[in-house]
């Protein structure tokens, strides 16, 4: 049996290895993944899976390699896959992550979801730097810029 360390917040999510994860994601799903899924292996979950910097569930790609047992999988931030096609296979939000809002996951200053859901450009660069947007890394120092994760340089 693999043993997972996970420590718990106060905010009903539990961190491992440097993500938080909403405290209702099955946690055998940790324990029990397929090589190169997840928010640890996949740009595309890293990207899609997370809600306001806790990671919700797997993207879209990732998900069909779990044959929709876990979900649909994401394709963008706050949106899962959905295709009449797989109408049978139960979005998250009708199993582990029913009854609870999106506005209610998370902390904003980490990232705000749905303001960059509702941006068409998600910078505006007025300079030539980089901007950065950290999606699931939960910043375990005050050098969130230390991490070489878990952000996208736009």
């Amino acid at each position: 049996m693999k043993i997972i360390k996970m420590q718990y917040t106060k905010e009903n999510y539990y961190l491992h290895k440097g993500v938080l994860y909403t405290q209702t994601f099955p946690k055998k799903w940790i324990r029990h993944c397929i090589n190169g899924t997840g928010p640890h292996n996949c740009f595309q979950c890293m990207e899609h899976g997370f809600w306001n910097g806790v990671f919700i569930g797997y993207c879209k790609n990732c998900a069909s390699l779990y044959q929709g047992n876990r979900g649909r999988g994401f394709v963008s931030t706050g949106v899962e896959y959905y295709d009449p096609i797989m109408a049978y296979v139960p979005s998250i939000f009708s199993t582990y992550m029913k009854d609870i809002a999106l506005s209610d996951i998370g902390d904003i200053s980490i990232v705000d979801s749905a303001a960059l859901c509702m941006m068409d450009e998600p910078f505006n660069h007025n300079d030539d730097s980089d901007s950065e947007i950290y999606f699931g890394y939960y910043p375990t120092s005050n050098d969130i810029y230390s991490l070489e994760t878990g952000y996208m340089s736009y």
